[in-house]
């Protein structure tokens, strides 16, 4: 088992591998929120608790970061999942690298769109 970590630490990380961790990491925090979800619907839903009282929680930091992650992580996994139906397809394979990025890139900027609004 220590031989194990050892060659962990030394294994060199490709971006293939990259992208394949945060795409398990990603999908596992879809389902957790959508747990969490079903679960405030539920619960709000049986006590008939004011749900003005839930959306006041929407103006804290704290809810706009998590909401950031949120919105980070469905682009994330959405992009990456058309990136590899396009590879196993057969197309984009040679440009696998710079598209990883720019899913990345595209990935933040509407983040950022959806927490930030542009102001109408």
């Amino acid at each position: 088992m220590k031989d194990y970590f050892k060659n962990l630490l030394n294994y060199r990380c490709s971006i293939g591998m990259l992208s394949w961790i945060l795409m398990r990491i990603s999908g596992l925090l879809l389902v957790i929120f959508l747990i969490l979800h079903l679960w405030v619907i539920f619960y709000y839903h049986q006590r008939i608790i004011d749900f003005s009282h839930l959306l006041r929680w929407r103006n804290m930091s704290i809810i706009k970061v998590l909401e950031f992650f949120l919105i980070l992580t469905i682009c994330y996994h959405a992009l990456n999942g058309v990136r590899l139906i396009f590879m196993d397809m057969g197309f984009l394979i040679k440009i696998q690298k710079p598209l990883f990025v720019t899913i990345i890139i595209i990935s933040l900027i509407v983040a950022i769109a959806f927490v930030f609004p542009f102001p109408s």
